[in-house]
């Protein structure tokens, strides 16, 4: 939050909401917009394969991709995910089809609060896509 003072009193930025800055002449006040988020937290994946793909989004907009990679190792942790609503349901699709064993897509949801989120993630393996 960055304040400089002005004629009239303090003047915030344009990008920093959610807050009151007093002034001589009372306070103003900037709300926050709904596209702001209420705070960050960490998604952790537990039990998931190495080398599979993952993909968070929010549950009510699958557009909204939050977070995506490849595991490296069987447990991710994104750290810094926006939450816009609590609890807020996320979305998680995982999908390992690169090696040669193969894993059925699976699609789970798990809800993400101010103490973050893990998300027991259980891949099969698919037995007839071996190669």
């Amino acid at each position: 939050m960055s304040i400089w003072p002005g004629f009239f009193g303090s003047v915030a930025d344009a990008y920093d909401t959610g807050y009151a800055v007093p002034t001589p002449l009372g306070a103003r006040s900037i709300a926050r917009l709904p596209t702001d988020p209420l705070f960050y937290s960490d998604v952790e994946l537990t039990n998931i394969v190495v080398g599979s793909r993952y993909w968070i989004a929010l549950a009510t907009d699958p557009d909204t991709v939050l977070a995506s990679g490849t595991a490296a190792s069987t447990t991710v942790t994104e750290s810094g995910i926006p939450v816009y609503t609590n609890p807020q349901l996320l979305l998680v699709r995982v999908r390992k089809s690169s090696a040669s064993t193969k894993y059925f897509p699976l699609t789970v949801y798990g809800y993400q609060d101010r103490d973050g989120a893990s998300i027991y993630i259980s891949q099969v393996a698919d037995g007839i896509a071996t190669t």
